[in-house]
């Protein structure tokens, strides 16, 4: 995954329309918030994405910049050759099928009502929110932020709980990543614990060795004969002193 802060800041700077490498030629005619849900779709996918290949050396403390300036390379190529000539095509394209419409249509029937609102505004803006908002999900199910066949096999209420419980997940991932939420250390003695499974291993295997010698009930030769309280009196006395010292 790429680090947070590089992928969040060349959002924030590409979302204000301050490019670093290149400045668009032509800006697209699309409403301003379906170019914002597109910014922040492409920081979900190079936030998702391995920015700095993993066969490389990492550079330290210049590896947050190595990975902005990537970032902000390829939000503003995406922006700028992707996402601005596809939606100045599908502007477009709304108002040619409107005329088409009206070359065809002949007689007394009337196609006004189509084609008035194929070349109105509007359904260019409709577009351009289609668009935003077909990638912004495909890019939170490929990134596997939501599953879409969640929705489609288990119905809607099961996937509005799953976007649910990955929000909160996302939060505390985020929380976690600013410092307000930290992991809980756990100091385990790891010495002291070797020596009580050996310990036990041990006990396990004495009281096996005496109910077998004292022809107890053994679990493992599944026979039950007659017990010898004193062996099995000793055994507990010398496991009690071996626990002592060891102590």
């Amino acid at each position: 995954m790429g680090m947070l802060f590089p992928c969040l800041l060349a959002g924030i700077l590409n979302g204000c329309a301050l490019q670093i490498f290149r400045e668009p030629m032509k800006v697209g005619n699309g409403p301003l918030i379906a170019l914002y849900i597109f910014i922040f779709t492409t920081f979900i996918l190079l936030w998702s994405i391995r920015l700095y290949p993993r066969n490389l050396r990492k550079l330290g403390k210049f590896q947050p910049i190595i990975e902005f300036f990537t970032a902000e390379f390829l939000m503003e190529d995406l922006i700028i050759d992707f996402w601005f000539p596809l939606e100045a095509f599908f502007l477009e394209l709304l108002p040619a099928i409107a005329q088409n419409i009206d070359d065809w249509v002949s007689g007394g029937w009337s196609a006004e009502v189509i084609t008035d609102f194929l070349k109105s505004e509007a359904s260019g803006f409709y577009a351009s929110y289609t668009l935003a908002l077909f990638f912004f999900l495909a890019t939170l199910h490929s990134s596997r932020v939501i599953d879409l066949r969640t929705l489609t096999q288990d119905g809607p209420r099961r996937f509005c709980r799953e976007i649910c419980f990955k929000t909160k997940t996302g939060i505390r991932r985020i929380l976690r990543k600013f410092g307000f939420r930290k992991k809980r250390k756990v100091n385990i003695n790891e010495q002291r614990n070797t020596h009580q499974t050996i310990d036990s291993f041990n006990s396990r295997q004495k009281l096996h060795k005496n109910r077998c010698q004292s022809q107890e009930y053994c679990p493992l030769h599944n026979l039950i004969c007659k017990t010898d309280s004193d062996s099995e009196f000793d055994f507990f006395k010398g496991f009690a002193a071996t626990s002592k010292s060891n102590s």
